[in-house]
C-alpha cells in the first residue's frame, strides 16, 4: 500500500510541475525555514529599545543580538529569525513599560509587544490568551524564564 501511495504523489508531483501549478522554487520553500518576528507597538510618550539576544540552547551564552529604537506612537521589530532558537527579548521603556523575558521561536512565529505607560502586554500569532494575566510580559505564559 505504501510504495502504492508513493508512486502516486510522485507522479501527482509530476503532472503539476510540468503543468505549471508548482516549480521548483514553491517546492523548495516548503523545507526552508521560515523566520520568525518580534515588533513593539510604542504607545507611551516616550521612546524606548527593544534588544533581541539569541541564546544558545545547551550553554544559554548569547550568540547574537539586534537592537531597535521604537519611538513614541510607531510599530518597529525584528524580523528574519532562525526559527527553533530561544531569545532573550528586553524592552525598556518609561516608568513600568520595560521588561524581559526568553521566547522560544519556531518556524514563521511572530510574535508581538504592545507597550502603554502601565506595563507591556505580550501576544503570538494564533495564540489565544485566557486571561489578562497571561496578556502581561511578567506573568505570560510566552515567556520560558
Amino acid at each position: 500500500m505504501f510504495p502504492v501511495l508513493v508512486v502516486v504523489l510522485i507522479g501527482a508531483g509530476y503532472v503539476a510541475m510540468k503543468t505549471g501549478y508548482l516549480n521548483p522554487m514553491q517546492i523548495a520553500r516548503w523545507f526552508e525555514p521560515t523566520p520568525g518576528e518580534v515588533s513593539l507597538v510604542n504607545l507611551t510618550d516616550g521612546d524606548m529599545t527593544v534588544r533581541l539576544v539569541r541564546l544558545d540552547t545547551e550553554s544559554g551564552l548569547e550568540e547574537g543580538e539586534g537592537i531597535v529604537r521604537v519611538e513614541s506612537m510607531s510599530i518597529d521589530g525584528l524580523g528574519g529569525l532562525v526559527p527553533g532558537g530561544r531569545f532573550r527579548l528586553e524592552i525598556q521603556g518609561p516608568a513600568r513599560a520595560s521588561g524581559q523575558c526568553v521566547l522560544q521561536i519556531e518556524r514563521g512565529e511572530t510574535y508581538r509587544a504592545v507597550a502603554v505607560p502601565e506595563g507591556i502586554a505580550l501576544t503570538r500569532q494564533g495564540w489565544e490568551a485566557r486571561s489578562a494575566a497571561a496578556l502581561r510580559m511578567e506573568t505570560s505564559p510566552l515567556c520560558s524564564g
